[in-house]
């Protein structure tokens, strides 16, 4: 499970950008339903809209607590994970023996 949450907190940029634009996507999205329903003229299509607005705003919330378990294991993470033991590596012979 440790060796899961490694990945994550290395790639923590790349997954705050594209929850982000997913988030951006979801606020246009949003906000698109939100003029539709104020330019409707029925009930079904405010309905509609209203319901597409409701289906964004989860998908919102739902990337915003995506981004906050992102920053949560970025904090956490590199306290209860140790780091990698590093693979020893031969020691060079810096002079030459003497040979008889």
């Amino acid at each position: 499970m440790l060796e899961f949450l490694r990945p994550i907190v290395a790639i923590d940029t790349w997954l705050y950008i594209a929850l982000g634009l997913l988030a951006l996507f979801f606020l246009r999205a949003m906000w698109i339903a939100r003029h539709d329903r104020a330019r409707s003229i029925f009930t079904l299509e405010r309905e509609n809209a209203t319901n597409r607005m409701t289906r964004y705003f989860t998908g919102f919330m739902i990337t915003l607590g995506l981004m906050l378990g992102v920053y949560y294991l970025s904090l956490i993470t590199p306290r209860i994970v140790p780091p990698p033991p590093e693979t020893p590596t031969p020691t060079p012979i810096l002079v030459l023996p003497d040979t008889p």
